[in-house]
């Protein structure tokens, strides 16, 4: 709740957890989080219409736009790589049609860093493209900060996002 209080996770996400501990656990969500639900439905916390619906059909039916990246970026581009990735990574958690973004450096190869993005449709993906730390990521990924070609991958998850969500744990 607090994560969503302060905008660290967007409402799709936070819509998303509650419901599928709902559906796992078989039963009501206890009262503070029954509440906080229930506000979420009501559209208490939205800064965009027309989510209100995605909290009961979350498991069956979202439509899913997902992406991975890998990025090599060049050892003297690192400190404003960092600094973009990480403004661009706030502002993306806040986007109401963002379910995921992930990202982090390589466990075995420096300066390789790799993305997982998931967003409600792509008119979720489109509007996240569509985001001034968007505009600013675009225009330092053309001024030639990489060292390989970046890899960007669409999929279909094959997957349920009741599977590729982990349950909330109160």
């Amino acid at each position: 709740l607090i994560a969503l209080r302060t905008g660290r996770v967007s409402e799709a996400s936070a819509k998303l957890c509650f419901a599928l501990t709902c559906q796992r656990s078989g039963r009501a969500l206890p009262a503070p989080f029954n509440d906080a639900y229930s506000a979420l439905v009501r559209g208490e916390y939205e800064n965009d219409a027309g989510f209100a619906d995605l909290a009961a059909c979350a498991a069956p039916g979202v439509d899913r736009y997902n992406l991975n990246v890998q990025l090599s970026v060049k050892p003297q581009r690192l400190t404003e790589f960092l600094e973009i990735i990480e403004a661009n990574a706030v502002s993306t958690l806040r986007e109401p049609r963002n379910l995921r973004y992930a990202w982090g450096e390589s466990a075995t190869v420096p300066g390789v860093y790799h993305f997982q993005e998931s967003f409600v449709g792509k008119q979720g993906f489109d509007e996240h493209c569509a985001a001034p730390t968007f505009t600013a990521w675009e225009a330092f990924a053309g001024s030639d900060p990489f060292t390989a070609e970046p890899s960007v991958q669409f999929y279909v998850p094959t997957t349920s996002v009741a599977a590729d969500h982990a349950p909330c744990v109160c």
